[in-house]
């Protein structure tokens, strides 16, 4: 297969698409609808290095590069990684150590949950290096990290004071297959780093906020100020009906105008943007639970990270968010913040 081809088939399987390859020649590719747009393609393609009919020429002299380009610049940099040392610590943490991190990181408000057993292994961590930006009037920028365990979706959270030590201690290595993996970067971004980004511009988001409504107040003083000028010269005999009717409408279009634009400019607009994607296999003491409430149970597995030095923390399966303290429903003993937990019931 040409280089050219074996990159595109890369990429493609990366930014979501179905790919099997005929020969090593040719791509039978089935492409979601935003991979359509992108490529200027079909659901169902056919590309191939040569001329042939219905398919579409990959070569570095056709346009095919374009099109690439614009797949390649949502995606970002994409990397996998292991660490495959075992810090000492990992060896101390022993049953009852394992049992008393849980205790202290996982509050179940209607359930309880017994302890099975713990042993070390190996997970595979998705890890996102996001650009978070707050954009009206001014511009916040910042980057963030975030990391998810790919088999119980949980955050860990010590990622970001430890990603330079971690990648230091990494080497190249190949991870199993993981299915939707721009989906599930595109849910960490749109939940977890959005949340991140909202929560470390709480100030400049309350100032915004703030100087919108005074903003506001002033366009709306000034408009009434017009108005009872307006009333007076009428009752004075200065404006016929008329006159002053056609001045009012124009008064209040203005005002209506001043508010629009003022909106618009002041609105704010939260966006992060994946700059790096990796994904790092790391030795974890794997804890095993069994979750119970009344006469149901399932099993629960929770990671502590032997390079972060943190439990994963549970997320709420129904709106993603971060806690300690969750409620388990009656159907699936699933995981549920509070909010959540009222609107299942």
């Amino acid at each position: 297969m040409s280089e050219l081809l074996a990159v595109t088939e890369e990429v493609l399987l990366l930014a979501g698409a179905e790919v099997e390859a005929l020969d090593c020649e040719r791509l039978d590719v089935l492409l979601p609808r935003d991979l359509q747009t992108k490529l200027s393609l079909t659901e169902l393609a056919h590309l191939g290095v040569s001329e042939a009919a219905n398919t579409t020429v990959v070569s570095l002299t056709s346009d095919w590069i374009e099109r690439l380009s614009s797949v390649l610049g949502t995606l970002g940099d994409y990397a996998e990684l292991g660490l495959d040392s075992w810090p000492s610590r990992g060896k101390a943490i022993a049953g009852a150590t394992a049992l008393e991190i849980v205790k202290k990181k996982l509050i179940l408000d209607n359930s309880t949950f017994r302890f099975n057993t713990c042993e070390q292994d190996l997970a595979h961590y998705l890890v996102v290096v996001a650009r978070g930006t707050v954009e009206g009037r001014d511009i916040r920028e910042q980057l963030y990290v975030v990391m998810q365990n790919e088999l119980s979706s949980f955050i860990n959270l010590g990622i970001d004071r430890n990603l330079v030590d971690i990648l230091k201690n990494c080497t190249n290595k190949e991870a199993p297959p993981l299915c939707n993996l721009s989906e599930r970067v595109e849910k960490l971004l749109e939940g977890f780093v959005a949340t991140a980004v909202s929560k470390a511009n709480k100030e400049f988001i309350k100032y915004s906020e703030e100087r919108y409504q005074r903003d506001l107040l002033r366009i709306e003083n000034y408009h009434d100020s017009l108005v009872q000028q307006l009333a007076v010269r009428e009752s004075s005999g200065k404006l016929t009906a008329d006159a002053a009717r056609v001045k009012r409408q124009a008064t209040e279009q203005a005002a209506k105008f001043k508010r629009t634009e003022l909106s618009r400019t002041s609105s704010l607009k939260i966006s992060a943007v994946a700059e790096q994607v990796m994904r790092i296999s790391m030795p974890v003491v794997r804890i095993n639970l069994e979750l119970r409430r009344r006469k149901a149970s399932r099993n629960l597995v929770l990671d502590f990270n032997l390079f972060t030095n943190q439990l994963d923390t549970p997320t709420c399966a129904m709106c993603g968010a971060l806690s300690h303290s969750f409620s388990c429903d009656d159907d699936n003993l699933n995981l549920l913040c509070g909010v959540c937990l009222g609107l299942a019931q």
